[in-house]
């Protein structure tokens, strides 16, 4: 079973997130940045939710993407939207973005894309 990480900022987000991928996904889901520290190369993919693409999700994706043990994860990001004057990084992993609202087939979907080219 592949190894998800989950960080969603928003706790109702990430109960609902959690039903979602438990099933499917070795699921670990992680609060803060501490967090982060833990992940290993065993991890297939990150996924990170925010409501609102701010300072703060550009540098925790800035933080993943310098680690070494997770510069080559790949990344799924879950936006609300970008708030304006914030640009994407560019980073070591492959990422994809989808944006709020999605349905669970486009969470799922979004996942099989990113195992179909090879980087999870």
């Amino acid at each position: 079973m592949k190894s998800v990480k989950l960080f969603e900022a928003n706790e109702e987000n990430r109960k609902i997130y959690s039903i979602i991928l438990k099933n499917k996904f070795d699921l670990e889901i992680i609060i803060d940045k501490e967090d982060f520290k833990n992940i290993n190369a065993k991890t297939n993919l990150i996924v990170l939710g925010f409501n609102t693409f701010d300072k703060r999700a550009c540098e925790i994706l800035i933080a993943i993407s310098s680690l070494n043990t997770t510069s080559k994860i790949p990344i799924l990001l879950l936006l609300g939207f970008v708030e304006m004057g914030i640009n994407f990084p560019t980073l070591n992993n492959p990422f994809n973005v989808i944006y709020k609202p999605f349905t669970a087939s486009n969470l799922l979907n979004a996942i099989s894309m990113i195992q179909e080219n090879d980087v999870c």
